[in-house]
């Protein structure tokens, strides 16, 4: 079964990296693809390598390319390509990380978030709701039921006269 194509890979795999004899451009997507690899996988895999071992990998793939562009370094290459990468690893195992980034990275990304159906939301609503009736009777006092009711006997003492 094929996975989808997932376009948060776009980014890597129609980066430019230079041109072929005849002029064309080639992207790593083409790169990838001349040497019979899945380019969605491959950037998968990418993704979830150390960055180091990323950059090691994509700049043989650069190298070995059926036509690597002219007159360019594959591992500096490679080392910008793999930064377009989404969901790179936050933790890196020590002496692993080629750069160290200055510009302020946001702790969590809400690209990834879907807003829920009215219809879910009307649901959840609905059971909170729910539960919070039957918390209410579940856990309510004695003193709301009926009292019994306390008869007492007075009697009346005749007046003295």
């Amino acid at each position: 079964m094929i996975k989808p194509l997932r376009a948060d890979y776009d980014a890597f795999l129609f980066a430019r990296i230079g041109e072929s004899a005849n002029g064309m451009s080639v992207s790593i997507l083409s790169t990838l693809a001349r040497q019979n690899l899945y380019p969605w996988q491959e950037a998968a895999e990418l993704s979830k390598m150390p960055t180091k071992a990323a950059i090691d990998r994509l700049a043989t793939h650069i190298a070995n390319g059926a036509e690597p562009p002219c007159d360019v370094n594959a591992e500096a290459l490679a080392q910008r390509c793999i930064e377009l990468l989404p969901h790179r690893r936050l933790i890196e195992p020590p002496g692993s990380l080629s750069t160290i980034r200055t510009d302020p990275q946001p702790l969590f990304s809400t690209d990834h978030l879907i807003m829920p159906h009215p219809k879910e939301i009307m649901l959840i609503l609905v059971v909170v709701l729910a539960g919070t009736v039957a918390f209410h009777y579940a856990t309510r006092d004695d003193a709301t039921a009926p009292s019994q009711t306390v008869t007492r006997t007075i009697i009346a003492k005749p007046p003295n006269r």
